[in-house]
């Protein structure tokens, strides 16, 4: 399968045992907005769930996510447990490496699976990256 025009931002979800917020979450993704009101531009953003051995249904609705949204979207298993030090590393790896079906961004963004974001969320670190020399940047609720 070809890849198609690169996105800016990968948006990199560890998960475990997440089944009960974890739609909510990519939900509050799906729906990002800009300052129109507009849907967002699909093509400037990815998403990238990282399953750290769920126990529960996570890995699976994750994949019925996959499988239903027009983003670019993919979930990979993490066996070795730490949200830190395995998961987060291994979301950022892969996108880097390209080691899924998702592209090498030039931006990546961490996101708990727990956590909805602001409908402008997305759009506000691509405007704000636009802006500054800065290689980080620190978003919190």
């Amino acid at each position: 399968m070809e890849k198609e025009a690169k996105p800016k931002l990968s948006i990199i979800i560890p998960v475990y045992n997440e089944e009960k917020y974890l739609p909510a979450t990519l939900e509050s993704l799906f729906n990002q907005i800009n300052p129109t009101g507009d849907p967002l531009n699909k093509k400037l953003y990815q998403i990238l769930v990282i399953d750290n051995n769920s126990q529960d249904d996570t890995y699976n609705i994750a994949l019925g996510f996959k499988n239903n949204t027009k983003l670019g979207f993919d979930v990979i298993r993490e066996k070795k447990k730490g949200v830190v030090i395995s998961s987060r590393i291994k979301g950022a790896n892969s996108i880097i490496e390209e080691k899924t079906s998702l592209h090498r961004t030039e931006y990546l963004a961490f996101c708990d699976a727990d956590v909805i974001v602001p409908p402008l969320w997305v759009y506000s670190i691509l405007k704000n990256f636009k802006k500054t020399t800065a290689s980080a940047l620190s978003y919190n609720g």
